[in-house]
């Protein structure tokens, strides 16, 4: 009743457990739903953040370059002797990957026409040929109305930002009043033709890796095209990308432009600039981002998954830890219940040949029996009540040895047949009793085995001895034994058939555990300690050997046990463990 009670409340509790786990489980599922989602969110935040900011460094170094190259004629002094101080300003200046060039200065005068000249770094040199690169500009330069007389107009001339050469053209306005410009009738730009190589190879690496860097790789693709050409990419983050790469960015910006705000409005103010930069200056190019996991939310569940499958993966430790514990509860709970069924078949076995004994010696002692005949009768009642017990008692012993591990047995030629017929000798009196006949079909000899002949011996006598008792009365053991060759050598084999109502299949396997009994010997109260075959088991496999059980229900069951022959080339060994 009180297993029974034990059974109930460890399901009881294992449900409710399960229960508690399953609960937690929907919890973190939908938690880390709702964290994704957050995290999709601040990730795109952050992203469109981050692009502005890039988007402003780089047009940033434009407008530094504009601002720098705008010289003011208010100040006095030649035009190359002002370009040269600013020029000189900016060497000491200039942080990271320099982009400047090559410097032009470009005058339209009504005497002189158009004149272009090169800054060497400390003065100007007139070019008599315009350079390649900036000679589509020429003929917009010629274009261009010049001075009045009655006041200086600014056109825009060419655009400030020429992609294609790639150039900043950058008109000089003059801020003094008409009546102090008398010497200067004419207009004039700076051309400052820019390193496309550094713009894509260190301006835009430096700042893709320090925005767009992760902790050892870039998180994100990152590419740029021209605007009027989208199909080509102009930068790459990673060599195999191509524009199908970005067809849906997570992020995209324009960039590579002149914005006004990037001028304060005194700058704007005082230098006319809204005449020279529009408002809303149309970008160059397109700045396009994407993660490598594909996209945003590829990434965001890629990491929810991979949260997922740890948490579950936790659970599920748990929920293993939890269900090794209650196998174990229940393994110690069978094995308490097994050993106390041995405590009590052994309390059972002592008892009955100690009766035995005890009322033979009562009654030779008192002089009950008188007749030598039966004095010798009772001599021998009282030397295999005797002999019972003296197995029984080796048989735990050899058991505890066994479980302690220092068990060592001998290694002395065993002839199998003469153990086989001692064991059968043995049993002679459990055959009478029981109405078995044992028979024998052994050959005339067998290889001889080198082994510990007791352990052997108790092998062959305590399966004789269990075909014997589990027989029907009136029955047949049949033993058997043959040399055969197996892939390790040769080996003898022995087999122990009964005639009793066989094994249960679910019984089979647990046979050779310690304390183990059938539900059959239980129910019948059959004479046990449960010991036997897993000693039988271990003492076989202690001499290499291996032992096996094929049962069919009201048919009996046969015992196989193969033992291999010891090689003579082996020396022999005073021990096996």
């Amino acid at each position: 009743m009180s297993y029974l009670w034990t059974n109930k409340m460890q399901l009881v509790a294992v449900l409710v457990l399960a229960g508690l786990l399953f609960t937690l489980a929907i919890f973190q599922y939908n938690w880390l739903g709702q964290l994704s989602e957050r995290e999709h969110e601040r990730m795109r935040q952050s992203l469109d953040s981050t692009t502005r900011v890039v988007r402003s460094e780089f047009d940033s170094e434009l407008a530094e370059l504009y601002r720098t190259f705008q010289v003011d004629y208010r100040d006095g002094g030649t035009f190359s002797e002002q370009l040269a101080e600013h020029y000189a300003e900016r060497l000491e200046t200039i942080e990271g990957p320099d982009i400047l060039e090559k410097i032009y200065w470009v005058n339209l005068n009504e005497e002189t026409g158009l004149v272009l000249q090169e800054f060497t770094g400390v003065s100007l040199a007139t070019l008599d040929e315009w350079p390649e690169d900036i000679a589509p500009l020429r003929d917009e330069f010629d274009g261009l109305l010049r001075y009045n007389g009655e006041q200086f107009r600014l056109p825009l001339g060419p655009q400030p930002l020429q992609d294609d050469i790639p150039a900043l053209v950058i008109q000089q306005v003059f801020t003094r009043s008409i009546r102090d410009l008398e010497a200067y009738e004419s207009i004039s730009w700076v051309v400052a033709k820019l390193r496309s190589d550094v713009i894509v190879d260190e301006l835009i690496p430096a700042l893709a890796d320090q925005y767009f860097y992760g902790e050892e790789t870039l998180d994100y693709n990152v590419g740029i095209v021209d605007r009027d050409n989208p199909g080509v990419l102009l930068y790459r983050s990673r060599p195999d990308l191509t524009a199908a790469s970005f067809a849906e960015p997570d992020a995209q910006r324009d960039i590579y432009g002149l914005r006004a705000w990037h001028f304060n409005p005194r700058f704007q103010r005082t230098r006319r600039m809204w005449n020279v930069i529009d408002e809303v200056s149309e970008a160059k190019w397109d700045l396009l981002v994407k993660h490598q996991a594909g996209s945003l939310e590829a990434a965001v569940a890629a990491t929810r998954n991979r949260n997922l499958a740890i948490s579950l993966g936790v659970l599920a430790l748990l929920a293993s830890a939890i269900a090794m514990i209650v196998v174990s509860t229940r393994r110690a709970q069978r094995l308490a219940a097994q050993q106390m069924e041995f405590v009590a078949g052994i309390s059972h076995e002592l008892r009955t040949p100690l009766a035995v004994i005890r009322a033979a010696a009562e009654n030779l002692a008192d002089d009950v029996v008188q007749d030598p005949e039966k004095t010798r009768q009772y001599g021998e009642l009282i030397n295999r009540e005797g002999r019972r017990l003296s197995n029984m008692v080796e048989r735990v012993l050899l058991f505890a040895k066994i479980r302690a591990g220092n068990l060592q047995f001998e290694r002395q030629p065993v002839d199998l047949i003469a153990t086989i017929d001692d064991a059968i000798a043995s049993n002679s009196a459990w055959m009478d009793e029981r109405s078995v006949t044992v028979r024998r079909e052994l050959p005339e000899s067998l290889p001889e085995l080198v082994g510990d002949p007791s352990a052997l011996s108790s092998v062959i006598q305590n399966l004789v001895s269990n075909a014997i008792k589990y027989s029907r009365p009136g029955g047949t053991v049949t033993v058997q034994a043959r040399e055969s060759k197996t892939d390790s050598g040769i080996a003898i084999q022995v087999a122990i058939h009964d005639q009793g109502d066989g094994i249960p299949s679910k019984e089979i396997p647990h046979l050779f555990e310690p304390f183990f009994r059938g539900e059959r010997a239980r129910r019948a109260q059959i004479q046990g300690s449960g010991l036997g075959l897993s000693l039988v088991k271990q003492v076989v496999e202690a001499h290499g050997g291996s032992i096996d059980v094929v049962s069919t229900p009201g048919a009996g069951s046969t015992f196989m046990v193969q033992l291999p022959v010891a090689d003579d080339s082996e020396s022999p060994d005073p021990t096996l463990r």
